[in-house]
């Protein structure tokens, strides 16, 4: 960003799109970080938290255009809870994705659920983190395989400290999964506590595992309330339509 500034207006109109808050998650000095979203460069995010963030540190305009998931990979017919119970997660070695969080939640819930079925995915075999051998672990998949995971699942656990959007609980819900979620940033503008998932708070091992049992508890017909919920929710993100808000954003930034 910083060399950025540095171009000559022949270049092309300067834009800023920001992904995630890189002061609570980097290894650049803070200091430097900050000076980037101080600058008065218009700037384009994809979550309401980060357009806050941004809005108090920056004098530049922020424009909001969500993530989205292509509902033509990742779907679900009308679906029913599995017979043995299954609960899924993604798999990454990067702390802000709450691994370590989540195993303990799952160690909790085998033990009162010992049947309990647990899958996940992930880019990379599992290197400083040891997975217990219940764990069906599907390493580096394709499109079409991770749809089939996120199908399989009555609940999806993310367990982050910080998303900056949260893609894997929208592209679960497009799955019919409900979610049980940390209050980690972009979930909190995707799910609705209580109707298609419960937010507990960072950390929170013990209500993390209480919310997953109580989605797991639930009668047939409420699930399927759930999982519909969820669907609907994740229906509403177009690719189209984020594609028209960048646009939007783009030539607003014109303007200023």
């Amino acid at each position: 960003m910083e060399w950025i500034n540095t171009f000559p207006y022949k270049k092309g109109k300067k834009v800023y799109f920001v992904q995630g808050l890189e002061t609570l998650n980097t290894v650049l000095p803070t200091a430097r970080v900050e000076k980037t979203y101080q600058s008065s460069i218009p700037k384009i995010t994809i979550a309401k938290w980060l357009v806050k963030e941004l809005q108090e540190k920056s004098t530049g305009k922020v424009a909001l255009v969500p993530n989205s998931v292509d509902t033509m990979l990742f779907y679900s017919e009308k679906r029913v809870m599995q017979s043995v119970p299954t609960i899924g997660f993604l798999f990454s070695e990067t702390g802000s994705k709450g691994v370590t969080i989540a195993l303990k939640v799952i160690a909790r819930l085998k033990k009162e659920l010992p049947q309990l079925r647990v899958l996940c995915f992930g880019a990379h075999s599992a290197k400083l983190i040891q997975l217990p051998e219940y764990v069906e672990f599907t390493v580096n998949p394709k499109q079409g395989e991770i749809r089939g995971v996120y199908a399989q699942c009555d609940v999806w656990l993310c367990c982050s400290t910080l998303e900056g959007f949260g893609l894997t609980v929208l592209e679960a819900m497009a799955c019919r999964t409900p979610v049980v979620s940390t209050k980690c940033g972009g979930p909190e503008d995707i799910v609705t506590d209580g109707v298609n998932c419960y937010l507990c708070g960072v950390n929170n091992v013990d209500n993390l595992s209480l919310a997953v049992l109580k989605l797991l508890g639930l009668e047939p017909a409420t699930w399927r309330d759930f999982s519909n919920a969820a669907y609907a929710v994740a229906d509403d993100y177009s690719w189209d339509d984020a594609v028209e808000l960048f646009e939007q954003a783009l030539l607003k930034s014109l303007d200023s």
